[in-house]
């Protein structure tokens, strides 16, 4: 039980680093760190789907090992041992509903959700902003099924779901959708004509993350959602312009032809065609990620 809150430690800090995150902070990593080159994003990346997987297995180990013992007589000794993270089930939930691009896009949203209603309150960080990824559970989240875990070694709590707090999100997901659409209407609001102009293109062929940097940095700094990696990645699946595969456990995308016609290149680089091709798209990207329809794709097989 030790080591598997340790693994579920390591998997919160290396997705707070895929999403160009200080762990420790919850601020921002510079774009020219280190932290930020393609290679250590997907180093990341990969490192959170093979935790994730292990803490799969561990789970579905621990349930078969429940259900060969006598099931407990209390309702509330089965709902702790049916209880998993908020952020594991939301994973399962969208993996479930078809959204396999980037299943970590609704976490945060659901968070804030559960914030804004009540059922949750969240720590400050030393800026005074909201740190949605450290949660505790108020008497209403409480009165719904949310508990929370025993502290980690850096003091984290995680909030956790037994099966009344399970049900409850699957019946409010369609509300946590909608609040997640709002999310992104300031960076819809802002995409004008006038702002997209002022974004021009590289001179040289450069990485999908270079690009969005720039974009990202002629927005306004306080917006709630901004371009990912991941999150366009996604939309390029879905647009035919590139194909994901699974191989040993690793997500890899190569483009397609319609893909290179565009000027993606093999390398996963952008030419100038397709850094343009970007540019003119960046609304369709952002409404197709605030609702979701990014991020559904196939699975990547072979």
């Amino acid at each position: 039980m030790e080591e598997t809150k340790v693994l579920q430690q390591v998997l919160r800090y290396t997705e707070d680093l895929a999403a160009g995150r200080d762990p420790a902070g919850g601020r921002a990593v510079p774009a020219g760190s280190v932290l930020r080159e393609e290679k250590m994003v997907k180093c990341f990346q990969y490192i959170s789907q093979a935790l994730m997987q292990e803490l799969n297995s561990r789970e579905q180990k621990q349930k078969e090992q429940n259900q060969g013992r006598e099931q407990p007589q209390e309702e509330r000794k089965e709902e702790q041992e049916n209880r998993v993270t908020l952020a594991v089930f939301m994973l399962e939930t969208v993996t479930s509903l078809g959204f396999t691009g980037f299943r970590f896009f609704l976490s945060r949203g659901t968070s804030e959700w559960l914030v804004r209603k009540g059922y949750l309150t969240c720590e400050r960080d030393e800026d005074g902003n909201p740190d949605f990824r450290r949660c505790r559970v108020t008497q209403k989240g409480s009165a719904a099924g949310f508990t929370e875990s025993e502290p980690y070694e850096d003091g984290y709590i995680a909030v956790l779901c037994g099966q009344r707090a399970k049900e409850f999100l699957r019946n409010h997901l369609d509300l946590i959708m909608e609040s997640e659409y709002a999310q992104w209407e300031p960076l819809l609001t802002c995409l004008t004509a006038e702002r997209r102009e002022r974004v021009v293109c590289f001179p040289d062929t450069v990485s999908l993350r270079t690009l969005l940097d720039r974009v990202n940095d002629g927005l306004p700094a306080d917006l709630p959602r901004k371009y990912s990696v991941p999150a366009v990645k996604s939309w390029l699946v879905r647009s035919g312009l590139f194909q994901v595969s699974v191989r040993n456990g690793k997500k890899r995308y190569s483009v397609t032809d319609a893909g290179l016609q565009k000027g993606f290149t093999g390398a996963g680089k952008l030419s100038g065609q397709a850094q343009q091709f970007l540019l003119d798209h960046l609304e369709n990207i952002a409404r197709d990620m605030a609702s979701g329809e990014a991020f559904r794709i196939s699975d990547g097989v072979g």
